[in-house]
């Protein structure tokens, strides 16, 4: 924030990606809530930002400024004041293994010791949950006195809900996520196939890279039952959270799990994995599976599509509690 010292970095964030964009987003979002918040800046803006869609970036725009990363080692001495760096997750170190056609994979090297660098220099770590704090901890435990859990905010449902138009019907099995492998949708098409369930609506673009889904999708029995959709704008996602019978998400790893946050927020079921954040985040307001097992995956489905059972009193702070917080926390570094 310009007006105490500090501002928010946003050059690196590309705001089609979920992830960190969304929390760039969120925070955004939430310092444009905060009372004394309003001249709040980010690298990109132009203007004091008011929100999110004050960035504008263009595509051009975001490589051009995106480069200024390059030299820039001290960032603090960049800002005049304390940084403090967010970590959403280390997927790319923790899943080596299974995202290596990943982007940041074949510059993992890279990647990793431009993280490390900047985590060093950082005055103090935000860490969007207590099990990235872990994996800091496992891979630069050197950093540990720096990481301080700020639990991500989540937006709260704010758009009439619209129905895609490929979906007739509500009660269906909801999937949202990207095609990586570590998010283990190939094994949860397969359990779900498995049993008597509801069709399934996948939601997330495609990627070439990851042909496996879609040769899941057409070898399985039930093919015919399963939509891909690969955008949905806010109205249509608030109509799948709201309408489906039940949410899937059995992902081998997760910094954080917006989904299922998302999915709680509107009061729908969840089947999700026991890695990651997430028994952190729904304290075991979820079914839980164990990812690697399709029995597992298929027992847990089976369960939750019987008792509907949701998530209630999970305290999910919303994204004005999340940048109150982090002003918290600056303001304690400034003095």
């Amino acid at each position: 924030m310009s007006s105490s010292g500090w501002c928010v970095d946003l050059r690196g964030v590309n705001p089609e990606s979920r992830g960190i964009a969304s929390y760039a987003k969120n925070l955004c979002n939430g310092l444009a809530e905060v009372s004394g918040a309003s001249g709040c800046q980010g690298f990109l803006a132009d203007a004091p930002l008011s929100g999110w869609d004050d960035l504008k970036l263009s595509r051009a725009d975001r490589i051009a400024r995106g480069l200024r990363l390059l030299p820039d080692l001290f960032v603090n001495r960049l800002i005049g004041g304390p940084y403090v760096g967010v970590i959403h997750d280390l997927i790319p170190l923790e899943c080596r293994d299974l995202d290596w056609r990943s982007r940041k994979h074949k510059w993992l090297g890279v990647w990793s010791r431009w993280m490390r660098r900047r985590a060093a220099h950082a005055k103090a770590l935000i860490c969007v949950s207590r099990a990235t704090a872990s994996s800091v901890r496992t891979f630069w435990p050197e950093l540990e006195s720096k990481i301080t859990v700020i639990h991500e905010g989540v937006a709260r449902p704010f758009v009439p809900p619209v129905r895609p138009a490929r979906i007739t019907e509500p009660g269906f099995v909801l999937m949202v996520s990207r095609r990586d492998p570590h998010k283990n949708l190939c094994r949860a098409v397969e359990a779900w196939a498995s049993v008597d369930a509801p069709p399934l609506v996948i939601v997330g673009p495609n990627d070439d890279r990851y042909p496996e889904l879609p040769d899941a999708i057409r070898c399985s029995k039930k093919s015919d039952q399963i939509f891909e959709i690969e955008s949905v704008d806010p109205a249509e996602l608030e109509w799948l959270y709201g309408n489906a019978a039940v949410l899937l998400f059995p992902s081998f790893a997760e910094g954080f799990g917006l989904p299922p946050m998302e999915a709680a927020l509107r009061s729908c079921p969840i089947v999700a994995s026991n890695c990651g954040a997430l028994p952190e985040l729904l304290q075991g307001g979820y079914m839980e599976v164990d990812p690697a097992s399709v029995h597992s995956i298929a027992a847990g489905l089976m369960r939750q599509l019987h008792l509907s059972a949701h998530a209630e009193g999970l305290g999910i702070p919303s994204v004005g509690d999340h940048a109150s917080k982090v002003c918290t926390l600056m303001a304690g570094l400034s003095c």
